[in-house]
């Protein structure tokens, strides 16, 4: 016959005690890490809404901004709000199509003339936003670059008008938004909670 001889089972006191610990040290140190790195993602946000906070308003003479916002839901349209110093919007119209203002400059050129603002601010990338951006220049028009990130939180329909109001005053703008856990402050936010993201930003 044949003396078979088994080894112990690894689920034996000694093999389960030793696999308990090294799992509960592995869990320890997984904790302890994803703690640290929401604390850091937590910091970030709230340093960067600092510095939008901080940042200083655009110097506007009379007050008129000529503001121009490319979506990216709609890369054809080009919006264009005219706002006064206060924030108001003057005038507001929408061009379908971004390369024929840029190539033909009679549309934009009237708005202009007509009235009269102080620097236009072009919000969007992208080949169209830099054609847009040349044809206002060499209008003789002082033209600054745009961030449309902000305003696509809380004002998708009227981008234009948002986009001027950041510039004009941005502390302003940026506390009368709702819900500040919305802004985009770092690419990791989304997988800290909306409330310990509220309560480190308040």
């Amino acid at each position: 016959f044949f003396l078979m001889i088994r080894r112990p089972p690894r689920s034996t006191p000694l093999y389960s005690s030793a696999a308990s610990d090294v799992y509960k040290r592995q869990e320890q140190a997984r904790v302890k890490l994803k703690e640290r790195a929401q604390k850091h993602v937590l910091k970030s946000c709230a340093d960067t809404l600092r510095a939008q906070l901080m940042t200083k308003p655009y110097y506007i003479i009379n007050g008129r901004v000529a503001s121009f916002a490319i979506s990216s839901e709609n890369q054809e349209a080009v919006e264009l709000a005219i706002v006064d110093r206060y924030g108001q919007p003057v005038s507001q119209k929408i061009f379908n199509n971004a390369f024929s203002i840029c190539s033909s400059e009679n549309e934009i050129k009237a708005v202009l003339e007509e009235f009269k603002p102080d620097f236009a601010v072009v919000g969007a990338s992208g080949l169209k936003a830099y054609c847009l951006k040349q044809a206002l220049q060499k209008l003789g028009m002082p033209t600054i670059w745009g961030d449309l990130t902000i305003p696509l939180v809380y004002n998708k329909s009227q981008l234009a008008v948002a986009q001027a109001r950041l510039i004009q005053d941005p502390m302003t703008e940026i506390i009368g938004i709702k819900d500040i856990a919305e802004l985009p402050l770092h690419p990791l936010q989304k997988f800290i909670s909306k409330e310990k993201l509220k309560e480190r930003l308040n």
